[in-house]
C-alpha cells in the first residue's frame, strides 16, 4: 500500500471520525497500530494525535502512537515525554520515569526540567521516595522553583512523614497556574492568616479540596477555638449540616459571608502549618465530634433492623468522584467485590451515584440501596451509625465513618495518597481504621482474600461479641 506524506493538521481533521469510534473499541490501541502502518506521518502529526486520544481518554491507544513516535523519531524530547506520559496515565510508574528520564536527557538541563520534575512525579507514585524528593529538588535548584514543582515536592515529603519540611511547601496548592475551584479567597476583604496571635480575633476556615478532607482536619478546629474569640467556617455542599454540630465553631456557611466581617480567614489545610503540627500526634489529636441526626438515625435503624434479621449489617462504598485525580486507581467495580458480596451478611450501599458500569451487576439485588436518600453527609452520618462496620475505597464516607469510630475497612491502591502509609494495616488518623493495601497497581485480589477471610469469621460472632 502507498504511504502518503501528510501535515498535522490534515491528520488531525482526517481523525476526528477515527477519535469517536474509538470508545466503542475492545482494543483500540491494536486498530491504531495497523491505522499507523498505512501512513507515514510526520512527528508533529504523530503528536497531535497522541495527545487527541489523551483528551479522548484512549490512554492505550496514545501510548501505542506515542511508542511509535519515539520509535520513528528517537531524537525527539517531546515524544518520549509525551510517552512517559501516557505509561503514567495506564500506571506503569517505572516504565513512565525510564521515558522521562530519556526525554530529559536529549535536552540541556534547563530545558529538561518538565521532563526531570515529571519523572519526580512518577517515582513518587511509585514508591521511589528518596529518588523522587532528589529528583524534585533538583528541578528547583536548577532556577525553576515553581509552584507546581513544589506541589509535587510537597506531596512526596508529605508521602514520606516528613510533614515539618512539606507543610510551607504544601502552601503551593493554591498558587497553581491550575488554580483549584475550592481556591477562592484573596485578600481584598479579609486578611489570610499566617500564624499571627489569634486572642480576641475573629477567624473564618475555608474548607478546601474534599469532602473526605474537610471532614478529616476539622479534627484541628478545637485547635483554633482555643486560641481566637470566634470561629466560623466556609464548608462545601454536603457539609453545612454536619458541622454545624461541631462544638467550637460559632457558624458554619454554604456561601462566602461577604456580609460579615473577620480579623483572618484560612484555608482548612493550611493548619498544620501555622500550628506547628509536625508528628502524628500533633496532627492526629483524636476524630472530630460529629453528632448524629436522632430522627434520621432512627429511620434507618427500623429500616435496616428489618432487613438485616441479626445478620451483620456492612455498609459498601466502592466508588469515588470519576474527576477525582486517582480514581481510575483506588475506585472499583461492583463485580469485583464477588468474593465479598458471597458472604451472608446485610449488605448495605452508601454509594451515592451508582456507576453505569455497574447498573447491570448481577450483585446489586443483594444490597440494600440508601444511598438516593443521603443528600448530605449528614444522612450519611445517620446511615453510618446504625451499621456495624465500613467497607470503602479511599472516600469520604470512609473519613466520616472513621470519625464516628466506626470500624473501618479501607481498600488502597499500591499508588496511596500521601495520607496513607505504603504497608501496614493501621493508620494514626484513625484508631479504628483498618486498611488492606494492593500488592500490586490495579489488582485487588489480594487486598480482597485478606478482607474475606477477616469478614467470614466476623459474620460469625455472635452479635454479643462483637
Amino acid at each position: 500500500m502507498q504511504q502518503t506524506e501528510l501535515t498535522a493538521q490534515s491528520v488531525l481533521d482526517a481523525i476526528q471520525p477515527l477519535l469517536e469510534r474509538l470508545a466503542s473499541l475492545e482494543a483500540p490501541e491494536s486498530f491504531v497500530c495497523a491505522w499507523l502502518k498505512t501512513l507515514a506521518l510526520p512527528a508533529e502529526a504523530l503528536l497531535a494525535l497522541g495527545a487527541a486520544l489523551i483528551s479522548k481518554g484512549a490512554n492505550e491507544a496514545a501510548c501505542a502512537v506515542f511508542a511509535e513516535t519515539v520509535r520513528r523519531h528517537a531524537d525527539n524530547p517531546v515524544a518520549r515525554h509525551n510517552h512517559g506520559v501516557a505509561l503514567q496515565l495506564l500506571g506503569r510508574f517505572d516504565a513512565a520515569a525510564t521515558a522521562f528520564r530519556q526525554a530529559a536527557a536529549l535536552q540541556s538541563p534547563e530545558q529538561g526540567i518538565a521532563s526531570l520534575s515529571a519523572e519526580g512525579v512518577v517515582l513518587r507514585q511509585a514508591g521511589q521516595l528518596d529518588a523522587a524528593e532528589q529528583l524534585l529538588r533538583q528541578a528547583c535548584a536548577l532556577g525553576q522553583d515553581t509552584p507546581d514543582i513544589r506541589w509535587n515536592l510537597a506531596l512526596t515529603l508529605l508521602n514520606a512523614g516528613k510533614f515539618g519540611a512539606a507543610w510551607p511547601l504544601y502552601e503551593s496548592r493554591y498558587e497553581r497556574p491550575d488554580k483549584p475551584s475550592w481556591a477562592i479567597m484573596d485578600e481584598t476583604q479579609w486578611p489570610m492568616w499566617r500564624g499571627e496571635p489569634l486572642a480576641g480575633k475573629r477567624l473564618l476556615v475555608v474548607g478546601e479540596q474534599g469532602l473526605g478532607d474537610q471532614i478529616q482536619f476539622s479534627s484541628l478546629l478545637p485547635l483554633l477555638a482555643a486560641q481566637a474569640s470566634e470561629v466560623e467556617m466556609l464548608v462545601s455542599p454536603g457539609l453545612p449540616q454536619l458541622f454545624a454540630g461541631l462544638p467550637g465553631l460559632k457558624a458554619v456557611h454554604a456561601a462566602r459571608p461577604r456580609h460579615l466581617d473577620f480579623d483572618y480567614w484560612v484555608y482548612l489545610l493550611s493548619l498544620p502549618l501555622h500550628l506547628g503540627l509536625d508528628t502524628p500526634a500533633k496532627l492526629a489529636p483524636g476524630p472530630a465530634p460529629f453528632t448524629v441526626d436522632a430522627v434520621l438515625a432512627a429511620k434507618f435503624a427500623a429500616r435496616l433492623a428489618a432487613v438485616a434479621g441479626g445478620r451483620l449489617k456492612v455498609g459498601l462504598v466502592w466508588a469515588g468522584n470519576p474527576v477525582h485525580a486517582n480514581d481510575r486507581f483506588r475506585s472499583m467495580q461492583l463485580d469485583q467485590l464477588a468474593p465479598l458480596l458471597a458472604l451472608d451478611v446485610c449488605w448495605v450501599s452508601l454509594q451515592r451515584d451508582l456507576p453505569a458500569r455497574d447498573q447491570d451487576s448481577p450483585w446489586l439485588p443483594r444490597l440494600e440501596n440508601l444511598g438516593p436518600e443521603l443528600s448530605s453527609m449528614a444522612d450519611t452520618a445517620a446511615a453510618l451509625s446504625q451499621l456495624d462496620l465500613l467497607i470503602s475505597i479511599d472516600s469520604a464516607p470512609a473519613h466520616l465513618a472513621a470519625s464516628l469510630n466506626l470500624p473501618t475497612w479501607m481498600f488502597l491502591p499500591q499508588n496511596v495518597d500521601w495520607r496513607w502509609p505504603r504497608d501496614g494495616e493501621t493508620t494514626f488518623w484513625y484508631p479504628t481504621m483498618r486498611l488492606f493495601h494492593q500488592t500490586r497497581l490495579g489488582d485487588w485480589a489480594a487486598p480482597l482474600a485478606g478482607m474475606r477471610k477477616q469478614l467470614a469469621r466476623l459474620s460469625t460472632t455472635p452479635p454479643t461479641s462483637r
